[in-house]
C-alpha cells in the first residue's frame, strides 16, 4: 500500500490528513456505482454526446467532465456515469480497468453525487455525467483523482437546478 496515492488502498481508507477532502459521515448516504448507475445503450449515449454541457475548470488536474439532465426514464437511477480510459493513452487493458476502478472509488467516496440524485429523482429528472482521465498512467494518482471528483461533485452542485 502506497501512501502517495500511487495504488488506491485495498479497503479505500485514507490517511487522516486526507479526510478534509471530502465529506463522508455515513456510509448509507455513498451512492454505490453498479449496473444502473452506468451510462449504457447506443441510444442513451448518442443522446448524450448531443446534449452535454462542459465543466473547464483550471482547478481540475486530470479530469475532464461533461454532464447533462434529461427528463427521468422510469426504472432508472437520478445519476448515471460514463467513465473512459482511452485505449489511446492505456494500450494495456488492466491499466484502463484500474483507472476505472479508481473513479468509481472515488465517487462513491463523495456524499454530494447522492444528494445531487435524490433531488434529481424527486423532480424527475436525470443527471448524466462523463467521467475522462487522459494523462498516461505514470502521473495519475489516487489522491488527485479523489481531488477532481470533489471539485466536480461541487461543480454539478452549483449548475445542477435545485441542488444548491
Amino acid at each position: 500500500m502506497k501512501d502517495e496515492g500511487g495504488e488506491c488502498p485495498q479497503s479505500f481508507s485514507l490517511q487522516p490528513s486526507s479526510f478534509i477532502l471530502f465529506r463522508m459521515s455515513d456510509k448509507s448516504r455513498r451512492i454505490t456505482i453498479d449496473r444502473r448507475h452506468s451510462l449504457a445503450g447506443r441510444d442513451n449515449i448518442d443522446w448524450f454526446f448531443k446534449n452535454r454541457k462542459w465543466i473547464r475548470s483550471a482547478k481540475l488536474e486530470i479530469l475532464e467532465c461533461s454532464w447533462a439532465i434529461r427528463p427521468l426514464p422510469d426504472g432508472e437511477a437520478g445519476i448515471r456515469f460514463l467513465l473512459l480510459a482511452p485505449k489511446r493513452n492505456y494500450k494495456r487493458a488492466h491499466d484502463r480497468n484500474k483507472i476505472k476502478r479508481w473513479l468509481r472509488a472515488a465517487i462513491t467516496q463523495i456524499e454530494d453525487f447522492t444528494a445531487i440524485e435524490q433531488t434529481l429523482a424527486a423532480q424527475d429528472k436525470q443527471l448524466l455525467v462523463t467521467l475522462k482521465i487522459s494523462i498516461p498512467i505514470e502521473t495519475v494518482k489516487w489522491s488527485v483523482i479523489l481531488e477532481d471528483i470533489l471539485q466536480i461533485a461541487d461543480m454539478l452542485q452549483k449548475r445542477v437546478p435545485s441542488t444548491s
